[in-house]
């Protein structure tokens, strides 16, 4: 696993945000906590210059668990992961991207966007 970040239930997106974070130190020492994410473009902006340094033969393993729950309301979630995957995860063949989530209406209603460059199941 070369990165895991579980959702927080009815947490808002300042929370869900310092949760990411906190996952980006715990998973990349060398995470400069002094970089400012205020919002989820900038996260997954991180996520993908933190994946880019490692140096691995096997595939990245990119685990987001409890995803609905990082939707929060106005939060842009969805924008900034659709960027992150159409911009840099997508066009790599060591990325491997798996998204859980208990809603599954909100999963498949919500990723179609990216849907095409991903399996839903």
């Amino acid at each position: 696993m070369h990165f895991y970040c579980t959702g927080l239930l009815k947490g808002n997106k300042k929370q869900q945000l310092t949760n990411f974070i906190n996952a980006l130190q715990s998973y990349f020492p060398g995470f400069d906590p002094s970089v400012a994410i205020t919002n989820w473009y900038e996260a997954f902006n991180a996520l993908s210059k933190a994946l880019s340094k490692q140096k691995s033969s096997g595939k990245k393993v990119i685990f987001l668990d409890e995803m609905p729950w990082m939707d929060t309301n106005g939060s842009d979630f969805i924008l900034g992961l659709e960027y992150f995957w159409n911009s840099w995860a997508s066009a790599r063949k060591d990325v491997l991207l798996i998204v859980c989530g208990s809603a599954t209406t909100w999963m498949v209603g919500k990723l179609s966007t990216i849907q095409a460059a991903c399996t839903i199941g």
